[in-house]
């Protein structure tokens, strides 16, 4: 028992306490630092991201636009048919152009893929969580309701091919439509 408690004795106490605080802060500090880098890269992921879902936004905002006009036209093309029809004009290949916007279907879609990638790394990269939740409102919600409206868009010009194929021939060459040869008016 000498020997051990002139071991005891003959150390350093305060040196080796003082050494163990030292290494305490020299990890505490890096753990820190560490944790500040790793938010700071997820702040610039973040607004990466936000930016490249912003520029997707404003092309889905463009292509909806595109896709309006061309359901006003199709209307417009439409009316002027029926009353071209309901006057009893014969056909002209003028109607080549009204006929071919009528029966052609053009979907909406989102583009997606900026919010796919940050599905993917994580969707708790977004800090502000109202922003988050409208995010994954607008993906999942916009998404079956584009999708109900394409497949509507489909049936709806399924449901004009009988009458169509009847009374017309379809050219996918040049997109044409000209009245079988049968016809001589629209009806």
């Amino acid at each position: 028992m000498n020997l051990v408690s002139r071991v005891f004795r003959a150390a350093n106490w305060k040196y080796a306490l003082g050494e163990i605080g030292l290494i305490f802060v020299g990890i505490s500090l890096a753990l820190a630092a560490n944790s500040w880098y790793a938010n700071l890269q997820n702040r610039s992921e973040e607004r990466e991201l936000l930016t490249q879902i912003l520029f997707d936004l404003g092309a889905d905002i463009q292509s909806i636009d595109q896709n309006m006009s061309a359901v006003k036209n199709k209307l417009r093309l439409m009316e002027m048919l029926q009353q071209h029809i309901d006057s009893g004009q014969p056909y002209t290949s003028d109607l080549d152009d009204a006929f071919r916007a009528i029966l052609l279907v053009e979907g909406v879609s989102i583009n997606s893929s900026s919010f796919d990638t940050l599905k993917y790394r994580g969707i708790d990269l977004i800090s502000a969580t109202e922003l988050r939740n409208q995010l994954v409102d607008y993906y999942d919600a916009g998404k079956s309701s584009l999708d109900r409206r394409n497949e509507f868009d489909f049936v709806d010009s399924m449901s004009t091919e009988p009458y169509f194929k009847k009374n017309f021939r379809w050219d996918h060459r040049d997109l044409s439509m000209t009245p079988d040869r049968k016809s001589t008016r629209l009806n």
